[in-house]
């Protein structure tokens, strides 16, 4: 596993607020910035992701609409949702992403809100 200063340094240089912990393949648990910033920066070094990862996986199957995808999260207060099928981990859909398409396809004309 990897420590926590190392996961927040990916966060800032990727630009991503949230990852997936994996093991053996599958998916764990979540490591957040929130999570994160409750570690104290003279900490970071030696405590570990599993140690503060969000076991709890909240996540939908790929044939989920956005709209529900959005449901979850603004029920569930988070910003990110793990697409899973059949165990595996397929991808990462958050809110930005959501809103960033529904912006897009209103631009170009295919939604019209």
């Amino acid at each position: 596993m990897d420590t926590v200063s190392k996961v927040a340094a990916k966060m800032m240089s990727e630009r991503h607020l949230g990852y997936p912990v994996m093991e053996r393949g599958a998916p764990v648990g979540m490591v957040t910035l929130e999570g994160i910033s409750k570690v104290a920066e003279d900490k970071r070094s030696v405590v570990f992701v599993e140690d503060i990862m969000s076991k709890s996986i909240i996540s939908l199957g790929p044939e989920a609409q956005a709209f529900e995808a959005m449901e979850i999260m603004t029920t569930r207060d988070i910003g990110r949702l793990l697409v899973i099928e059949n165990g595996a981990l397929l991808g990462i859909v958050s809110r930005t992403d959501i809103l960033r398409a529904i912006d897009t396809m209103r631009k170009f004309g295919g939604v019209r809100i």
